[in-house]
């Protein structure tokens, strides 16, 4: 999402993304800049380390970050848009702001995400870094913020109006991912190509780096939250690509059903 997402609008490269991933969708946009793309894009590949999005919180393994969360699973180096609303959201943010520190997304395990008690969040999530604020009237704010690391949250406190846990980054075992990724790639470029036909939007370019591939390709599959955070819980990159290249196989053959009036089935997990 490019980095004045809020105030100009997504670029030509992420526009498409905007209209069928289930959080983007819902965020307030403009149309595509003119520009064929935005040097501030986080989501051209080039510039994910240069944005920082992937080089994660160096020292702190074992630290206590606020929780939020939420329907949604986030992965490293991936954008998050949010509107907040809730005075104990706010309070959190601000906290978030001031320090400087990531708060830890965890997709919504019981409970509700708004108007209510705090939900309890699976114990695997990822730490979101803010990179964009825009205040609002009333103390609300809509704000972009990027996934981090992927953790796992060993305890929370109650003690405030938000949930804060206590996590243990959980890396990835360092692996040879050029292999999968290609093989990854080249199915989830058909399902994009697919996709575009059937829905009138401009083919997406996906990044080079085989984890920033996996990913997205993770992200912008439509499977249900716990699907997702079981993405998110494989243990080995390798494993997951695997997984996604089968279940995005298995949704080009219901897609190429539908096109050719063969099927009214799509988009199932």
């Amino acid at each position: 999402i490019c980095g004045d997402f809020f105030t100009n609008g997504p670029c030509l490269f992420c526009f498409p993304l905007l209209h069928w991933h289930p959080i983007l969708s819902r965020a307030r946009t403009r149309a595509p800049k003119q520009a064929g793309e935005d040097p501030n894009c986080i989501f051209q590949c080039q510039r994910f380390h240069q944005h920082g999005a992937l080089r994660g919180f160096a020292g702190r393994s074992m630290d206590s970050h606020p929780v939020f969360p939420l329907s949604t699973v986030l992965f490293p180096g991936l954008p998050l848009p949010l509107h907040i609303f809730e005075p104990r959201y706010q309070l959190m943010i601000q906290r978030v702001i001031s320090r400087k520190e990531p708060f830890i997304v965890a997709l919504i395990k019981s409970g509700q995400e708004a108007l209510g008690d705090v939900a309890e969040p699976y114990e695997i999530g990822t730490t979101a870094s803010i990179k964009q604020v825009e205040n609002l009237e009333n103390g609300r704010m809509n704000l972009l913020a990027i996934g981090v690391d992927r953790v796992k949250i060993h305890s929370t406190s109650r003690a405030l109006p938000y949930l804060e846990g206590e996590m243990e980054v959980m890396e990835y075992p360092n692996e040879d991912l050029s292999q999968c990724a290609g093989s990854l790639r080249t199915v989830v470029q058909g399902f994009l190509s697919l996709v575009a036909q059937s829905r009138k939007i401009p083919r997406i370019e996906l990044p080079e780096d085989p984890r920033e591939l996996i990913f997205l390709c993770a992200t912008i599959l439509p499977v249900s939250g716990p699907v997702r955070q079981a993405f998110l819980e494989t243990p080995k990159l390798s494993l997951l690509s695997q997984d996604l290249q089968a279940r995005y196989a298995r949704q080009i053959a219901l897609l190429k059903a539908v096109i050719d009036g063969k099927s009214d089935e799509a988009y199932l997990n």
